[in-house]
C-alpha cells in the first residue's frame, strides 16, 4: 500500500473514530441533563427504553412527515423515558416524556404526553401548517385578530369540529401562538400529546448541544399551562 493510501484511511478512520466520540459524548450529556430534570419534578429515567412509543402508534405526531403531509409508517425510537405523574391544582396526571426520533430521521425530538382522567376524546390535530395545506383546511378559525393569526399558523384537524372549537378558547390560541418551538398537539381518546420541532438550523443545534434540557423544560411547562385552561370535562374525568 502507497504511504499516500496509507495515511488516506487513517484519517478516514480518525474521522469515524471522532465522530463515534463525539455521538457517545452528546448522548451522555443528553441523559445526564435529563436526569438531573427527572430528578427536579420527581419522574423515573429510563435512558435506554427504544420500545416506550410502541403503546402509542395512534399518534401521527410520531410519524415522519412527508412534504404533502402524508403519513409514513415506519419503526419509532425513545429514549430517556421520564415517567411519573405531574400536580395541576389539586389534580394529578399520569406523564411519559422523553426523547424520540423514527427510522427516517436520526435527530432526537422531545415529546410529552398525559393521559387525561376521561375517555373516547375524538381525535384532534394541530401542527405547524405547510404549503399545501392552505388548499385544504378542515377547520377554519376567523373573527378576533387571535383566531386569524391562529388560523395563519397551525392547522387543524379533528373528528369533530365542535370538540375542536370548545378546546380551542381564545386562552388556548394565544397559549399555542407563544410557543416558537411548538410541532405538534394532539389529542386522541384520553391521551394528550406534545411535540417540538428539535433543532432545525445550526444555531438551534448548537443552542441544544450547550443546553440539552432547554425543550424538555419548554414542553414540560406548556403541558402544565394546558391542562390549567382545559375544559372541566376533560381534566375532571366522569
Amino acid at each position: 500500500m502507497e504511504p499516500n493510501t496509507t495515511v488516506y484511511w487513517v484519517v478516514i478512520a480518525a474521522l469515524v473514530g471522532l465522530i463515534f466520540l463525539a455521538k457517545r459524548f452528546l448522548k451522555n450529556k443528553r441523559t445526564a441533563a435529563r436526569r438531573e430534570l427527572a430528578g427536579a419534578r420527581n419522574l423515573t429515567l429510563r435512558a435506554d427504553a427504544p420500545d416506550d412509543l410502541e403503546r402509542f402508534e395512534q399518534f401521527t405526531a410520531f410519524d415522519a412527515l412527508t412534504i404533502v403531509g402524508r403519513r409514513t409508517a415506519g419503526k419509532k425510537y425513545a429514549a430517556n423515558t421520564m415517567t411519573g405523574s405531574i400536580e395541576i391544582g389539586n389534580r394529578s396526571y399520569d406523564l411519559q416524556a422523553g426523547d424520540y426520533r423514527t427510522h427516517r430521521k436520526a435527530a432526537w425530538t422531545p415529546y410529552a404526553l398525559v393521559r387525561l382522567p376521561c375517555d373516547g376524546v375524538p381525535k384532534l390535530i394541530i401542527r405547524d401548517e405547510e404549503i399545501t395545506d392552505k388548499l385544504r383546511k378542515e377547520i377554519k378559525f376567523e373573527g378576533d385578530a387571535t383566531s386569524h393569526e391562529f388560523d395563519r399558523r397551525f392547522f387543524v384537524r379533528g373528528d369533530d369540529e365542535a370538540t375542536a372549537r370548545e378546546l380551542l378558547q381564545p386562552e388556548v390560541m394565544r397559549l399555542l401562538l407563544a410557543q416558537e418551538h411548538l410541532q405538534w398537539v394532539e389529542i386522541h381518546q384520553d391521551t394528550i400529546c406534545l411535540k417540538e420541532h428539535g433543532a432545525r438550523d445550526i444555531y438551534e443545534l448548537i443552542a441544544e448541544i450547550r443546553r440539552p434540557n432547554d425543550g424538555m423544560a419548554r414542553l414540560l411547562g406548556l403541558m402544565d399551562e394546558i391542562l390549567a385552561v382545559l375544559p372541566d370535562r376533560l381534566t375532571r374525568g366522569p
